[in-house]
């Protein structure tokens, strides 16, 4: 059977020794650690779909759906009432 430690620091804790305070905490604290690590693993595949998704998108951009900025159009206007001043 194994026993579970608590470190801190240089000092080295049985666990099953503390009171029931530090026991509840502990397990809630392995459960918590348990968490964050699928967590983690679930953002390391969510980040690879993004990466994949985002190379179909810009796999298939076409012209067609190309937007034309209208910054250049209000700077053409801008440059043309400044010339006519």
């Amino acid at each position: 059977m194994n026993t579970w430690t608590y470190i801190n620091e240089e000092n080295k804790y049985n666990v099953e020794l503390l009171n029931y305070d530090a026991k509840t905490a502990f397990n809630h604290l392995v459960e918590v650690q348990t968490e964050i690590q699928m967590l983690r693993k679930k953002v390391v595949i969510l980040e690879a779909a993004a990466v994949s998704l985002n190379s179909t998108i810009q796999s298939n951009l076409t012209e067609d759906a190309l937007l034309v900025e209208e910054v250049e159009e209000t700077l053409l206007v801008e440059e043309e009432e400044a010339s006519l001043e």
